[in-house]
């Protein structure tokens, strides 16, 4: 089992905050970035060796059902279609994942006056 350390917690959170945009295959990072409302592309398409997954097996995954009824990310469904899709989340971000911080929220329910422990906390004793 693999847990972050902190200074990889840094690291994420230092790039969310000052990157354009983020790239994956069904991550959670785009959450991350959405925080700082940072537009999130997905890789739709998959690869020629396989690599031994399918992004039809990825995007089943339980927390991709939490995206239902809105767009929080960015599709690229080919190869070609990157440099486009890319240049649309640094040229208008806006475009790209409108609903990104609805998806957030419906995911965090983020409440700025308690911590993320605090929460947690209530939540157990509850």
């Amino acid at each position: 089992v693999f847990y972050p350390k902190f200074s990889d917690i840094s690291l994420l959170v230092n790039l969310a905050k000052h990157c354009s945009t983020v790239i994956n295959v069904g991550s959670t990072m785009s959450l991350d970035f959405a925080n700082f409302n940072t537009p999130g592309l997905f890789i739709n398409y998959n690869q020629p060796q396989g690599f031994g997954w399918s992004v039809d097996v990825v995007y089943r995954f339980q927390h991709f059902r939490s995206m239902y009824g809105l767009a929080p990310v960015g599709w690229v469904n080919s190869k070609a279609e990157i440099a486009e899709k890319v240049k649309l989340a640094l040229d208008q971000p806006d475009k790209i994942g409108p609903d990104r911080k609805k998806w957030l929220e419906r995911i965090v329910q983020p409440d700025l006056h308690k911590t993320a422990s605090q929460r947690i906390a209530e939540a157990i004793l509850s």
